[in-house]
């Protein structure tokens, strides 16, 4: 361990007793083993213990992932891939020693799965963007964002700044786990993990990893937006701006791999507002909020 100590942060036994607490508070969803907190808690001791035997000696194999399809009110199902409950801990452990490497870099106008931000502060942005004089608000919509996100410019992304093998082995080794669909017959279909998981602990992380060059560039393009995750607002102070900041976005998001959902991407004036974040947003709102 001499040569890889962020891998031994993450095999350390607060880090894992920490990744089990939040796993156990956060989801009880069950992979393909069937486990949930409940199952894993009378032996947890034993299992964080067998768990890190298995990372220190480098014979931990994440399994395959349970993909399920969550309905929606409009809109075709949303994909969700469901890794064991073991898996999920490594996950969350691994997310654990990432975020003090990677947050400290991320761009002031993201706001999505991270400590500290959230939709209002992404709101509150959007507002300050709108006060000094921008009415126009180009709403950005990403098609399956998480599902096309490449691994491997992905992993060159993370690697930048990531400088430990084991992690990074261990890293690449959870995304190419295989995808198990069940169809209501019980047959199964595998395939390869495509993209990144919804419903892991470490895909946010990693999405906003991915997406900090599309706020990096876009900063140089000259835009004012505001990201929250694949929720992307750029305001502007006319409608040709608005339109120009369309087309250096989507150049941006091409080069990304990230396809643009033109029907779903629309033009708004704070005139007339428009839900946002779930929020009203408006000139209107603006005005009493500046009065209050």
């Amino acid at each position: 361990m001499l040569f890889h100590p962020l891998y031994q942060k993450l095999c350390a036994d607060d880090n894992l007793n920490r990744a089990w607490r939040a796993v156990r508070r956060l989801s009880d969803a069950a992979g393909l083993d069937g486990m949930t907190a409940a199952h894993f808690e009378p032996q947890a001791f034993v299992r964080l213990k067998k768990l890190q035997e298995e990372l220190l000696h480098f014979k931990y194999q994440p399994q395959s992932v349970k993909r399920i399809f969550m309905p929606r009110e409009v809109g075709p199902p949303r994909p969700l891939g469901i890794p064991t409950f073991v898996d999920r801990i490594v996950h969350r452990a691994l997310v654990q020693i990432l975020i003090p490497i990677f947050e400290p870099n991320f761009d002031d106008y993201s706001h999505a799965y991270r400590t500290g931000r959230s939709p209002q502060t992404a709101m509150a942005q959007a507002r300050d963007h709108a006060l000094g004089g921008r009415p126009w608000v180009m709403k950005i919509d990403l098609r399956d964002c998480f599902g096309s996100i490449p691994h491997r410019p992905l992993l060159r992304a993370v690697n930048r700044r990531l400088h430990d093998f084991a992690v990074r082995k261990l890293l690449k080794r959870l995304l190419d786990v295989e995808v198990i669909t069940e169809s209501n017959s019980g047959l199964r279909q595998a395939s390869k993990q495509q993209g990144l998981l919804q419903g892991s602990p470490l895909s946010p992380l990693l999405a906003n990893i991915y997406l900090d060059a599309f706020d990096q560039a876009a900063r140089l393009q000259g835009l004012r937006f505001v990201r929250y995750g694949d929720d992307i607002a750029i305001i502007a102070a006319t409608r040709q701006e608005a339109d120009d900041a369309l087309d250096a976005a989507a150049r941006i998001l091409e080069k990304l791999h990230l396809p643009l959902n033109r029907e779903k991407t629309k033009l708004h004036h704070l005139s007339r507002g428009f839900n946002y974040l779930g929020e009203w947003f408006s000139l209107r709102k603006l005005k009493e909020r500046m009065k209050g």
